[in-house]
């Protein structure tokens, strides 16, 4: 699907729902239901896992985390680290820790 390839290559940029859908051409309420259907999640939080996977192999190459929140295309630390947490369970300096 171009939307999943897009947001695999493009995790770190800010990407919205509205865009995405003009960029493919497709309603938003069609591009959610596709999301939904293919993925199990929706738009943001298959972006977020997505971007929290990356997040965590660069904790794995020992990053900074405040470098890896923006990287990961977080807009802020503590946003990175709340979803973090609520993905993985830990925070990310706990992970860290834990490895």
């Amino acid at each position: 699907n171009q939307a999943i390839n897009f947001i695999q290559k493009y995790y770190y940029e800010k990407i919205k729902l509205d865009d995405l859908a003009k960029k493919l051409h497709i309603s938003k309420n069609y591009l959610c239901n596709l999301f939904k259907s293919q993925t199990g999640f929706t738009f943001c939080q298959y972006l977020n896992i997505v971007r929290l996977k990356e997040a965590k192999i660069l904790i794995d190459k020992g990053y900074n985390l405040q470098y890896i929140s923006y990287e990961c295309g977080f807009s802020s630390h503590a946003h990175f680290s709340t979803n973090f947490k609520k993905y993985f369970g830990i925070t990310p300096g706990e992970y860290r820790k834990n490895k």
